[in-house]
């Protein structure tokens, strides 16, 4: 474990003790906000119930987010080839994130039914853009004169995609994946919001209706833990990916 890893999980742990001691020093109801330990409490007692809902929101994230990173990847390299597509689909692509994801998730409920299917396609809706932007973003820079270079050397446009554009994108891919990650989890809370029986999005829904504030901080919890192991693991394979080939990250 490395030293920010340390350090952040130290953070974590203080800023939970300072809470836990304020609101017990404090007259805040409990329905309110409960005490952490309370909660860890309750998720200890509960987590048989609330590892059902954890495996339901856990498989939309991925599916929806594996999908989604496909998507991407296939229109940026697309865009790439033809700048007329380019043309022709990057605004329609801008507009359509102008549009609040809450108010879409209820017509692709509409269209699509109660089911898994619309759960995923508004994760891929709300997540891929940032991967898709960065992606292009990549794509973008290389260099005139390097392109011009590998032409000269008999190479074709896969061979510039392929041994130039690919790898120079690579820390803008790993920086849209990261962004791209803690929006599929929310688009999946989304989605459980509209039209769900299971997940941690609709455990919220079903302690708000109940003032369960236990059951409402409990899913938080496993929505930030949830949240937090994926950019770990991704970040872990940026960190692997990038040293092999000598980059740094953007960020």
């Amino acid at each position: 474990m490395k030293n920010k890893d340390i350090t952040a999980i130290a953070s974590l742990l203080a800023a939970v003790l300072i809470l836990e001691i304020a609101i017990r020093l404090s007259s805040i109801p409990n329905f309110i906000l409960p005490l952490p330990s309370e909660v860890l409490v309750y998720i200890f007692r509960n987590f048989d119930f609330l590892s059902k809902h954890i495996f339901i929101t856990l498989s939309e994230v991925l599916i929806g987010f594996g999908i989604s990173i496909l998507v991407a990847v296939m229109l940026a390299v697309v865009m790439i080839y033809s700048k007329v597509l380019e043309r022709i689909f990057l605004p329609i692509i801008v507009i359509s994130q102008t549009f609040p994801v809450i108010a879409i998730a209820p017509i692709i409920i509409l269209w699509f039914g109660f089911g898994l299917l619309p759960k995923i396609l508004i994760i891929i809706f709300i997540s891929f853009f940032p991967l898709f932007m960065n992606l292009m973003k990549g794509f973008n820079i290389t260099e005139k004169n390097t392109a011009d270079l590998m032409i000269s050397l008999n190479a074709n446009r896969n061979d510039l995609l392929v041994k130039i554009r690919i790898p120079q994108s690579l820390p803008y891919f790993f920086s849209g994946l990261k962004s791209a990650a803690i929006l599929a989890i929310i688009g999946a809370v989304v989605g459980e919001f509209v039209s769900a029986k299971y997940g941690l999005g609709y455990l919220v829904l079903i302690g708000k209706a109940q003032i369960d504030s236990n059951l409402i901080f409990s899913s938080l919890v496993f929505l930030g833990v949830l949240g937090y192991s994926l950019y770990s693991l991704i970040n872990l394979a940026e960190v692997s990916l990038l040293r092999r080939f000598r980059m740094k990250p953007i960020d």
